[in-house]
């Protein structure tokens, strides 16, 4: 017998093609698979052995054994059994479900409508600032940009204030952190959408949904975080004085978000994975509920700080304070109280420690439920209609408790401050009380969603992808 015969007889066959391969191949020439003992199921994705018929988790009819080959020496189409049992409950096999073939137009405007949305929130990101407004009609005063807190107006008491300039600190610092946080996030969005864009043209794999929506929430986020620092506001009976958004914030706002709703309905139509109808409406809902809850909780952080108001002769008078607009107050009674009695410098500065803190925890949990909010919606799109990454229910789960406690503080901090800061006036609680309450709805959510998706049996991402590929070539 002739040494190349001896190496055909050592052969090893891949028991999931079939194919030969050289005796000391550990993974198949042909199809990639793993030539060991043991393989993946295609439908509940664990490791079976591979001589066997089935699979010994799920009951999945596996891929026909060499000595089932076809007449014509190809390898047997696998057959699955129609129905598997999990939890004592029948559940259709995914040979049931339907893998849609990914239509070209609608993955043109997917990526297109994500693109946009990258654009837009890149672009107006450097936009964001405020305008003062009376009685809803806009003054010809600027207002304030993101530029101001880098080298602009909000430092100026600083540079001028001597030895109590200190106090009016807080604030400027706190609105600097947050837009500096909103670049670097940014930016680091924009980094990674530019890999997917990459891979997308050149091996067509993955997708830019999830980066788009993460560039919006961000730019949203940050325009938040600039009026809760900057948001203060004064109304008398009809007349109004407040800080609003800037028309540009506004327009990135509305832009970005049609071309976001845009790109996440191309690309749930476009998805090739639809396997259940529940898990496809689970997703759907769920994403959609907790992405419009977290939004309102920002629109209501996007109050500010605090809000106090008084009734006198038949007159409302209602004052709201963001954090820079609160440390200017804090500043100002410094500068007065600086050189008066002992005693009354002391109450200040009594006063003035709690007021840092309750502005640093709102500052903090207004960051991590963000972060949190934007990580939970990235996860729950990365592979829309399919699955949820794994992460995305802790994530949901954090920025829920995040909220609520965001609530709690913003309740607790003008009640136990403002007997000393402002003591003929009632402190305003909606804002703070309709914060606790959507971190409980985002709690609530999360948790019924993770329940809810326990028991959808879901095909792998790469098995589905090689299916959808099989069934276009025998096509």
């Amino acid at each position: 017998m002739s040494s190349n015969e001896t190496s055909s007889d050592k052969r090893r066959i891949c028991p999931h093609c079939g194919s030969e391969n050289l005796a000391e191949a550990e993974f198949c020439q042909k199809c990639g698979s793993s030539l060991e003992k043991r393989r993946i199921c295609p439908h509940c994705g664990r490791l079976t052995p591979a001589d066997g018929k089935f699979c010994i988790y799920c009951g999945t009819r596996l891929q026909a054994s060499v000595d089932e080959k076809s007449k014509d020496g190809s390898a047997a189409t696998p057959l699955r059994t129609p129905l598997i049992k999990q939890a004592g409950k029948p559940i259709a096999s995914h040979s049931s479900f339907k893998v849609q073939k990914a239509d070209p137009l609608l993955g043109i405007a997917s990526f297109a409508s994500s693109c946009l949305t990258l654009l837009v929130s890149l672009v107006f990101i450097f936009l964001i600032g405020v305008t003062p407004r009376v009685s809803r009609l806009e003054t010809s005063d600027k207002g304030l940009s993101i530029y101001d807190f880098f080298f602009g107006t909000t430092y100026d008491a600083i540079k001028n204030g001597g030895d109590t300039a200190l106090y009016g600190a807080v604030g400027p610092i706190l609105g600097t952190i947050g837009v500096i946080v909103g670049l670097v996030a940014i930016s680091l969005v924009i980094v990674f959408a530019i890999r997917a864009i990459i891979l997308f043209w050149t091996k067509k794999k993955g997708g830019l949904t999830q980066y788009s929506v993460m560039a919006y929430l961000v730019y949203l986020s940050t325009a938040i975080l600039f009026m809760l620092s900057t948001a203060s506001g004064l109304s008398a009976g009809r007349t109004s004085l407040s800080y609003v958004l800037n028309g540009a914030t506004i327009a990135g706002i509305v832009l970005g978000a049609v071309f976001m709703v845009a790109a996440i309905v191309f690309d749930g139509i476009n998805n090739r994975g639809v396997e259940l109808p529940r898990s496809y409406l689970v997703h759907g809902i769920s994403a959609g509920v907790l992405c419009l809850l977290g939004v309102l909780v920002l629109s209501f952080d996007g109050f500010g700080l605090a809000a106090v108001s008084m009734d006198a002769e038949g007159v409302t008078t209602g004052i709201s304070y963001g954090i820079l607009t609160y440390s200017n107050l804090m500043y100002e009674l410094a500068n007065t109280l600086f050189s008066a009695d002992t005693a009354i410098w002391r109450e200040f500065l009594s006063n003035f420690v709690p007021s840092l803190v309750f502005m640093i925890l709102t500052f903090v949990l207004s960051i991590a439920f963000i972060v949190s909010f934007i990580l939970s919606m990235k996860g729950m799109l990365s592979r829309f209609g399919c699955d949820f990454s794994r992460h995305a229910f802790t994530f949901g789960i954090v920025a829920g408790i995040s909220a609520f406690l965001l609530g709690i503080v913003k309740i607790v901090f003008p009640l136990c401050l403002a007997s000393y800061f402002f003591p003929t006036f009632e402190v305003r609680l909606a804002s703070p009380v309709m914060i606790s309450v959507f971190g409980c709805l985002i709690l609530a959510v999360t948790l019924a969603a993770k329940k809810m998706t326990k028991g959808i049996v879901r095909l792998p991402t790469k098995t589905r992808e090689k299916e959808s590929e099989e069934r276009a070539i025998s096509k």
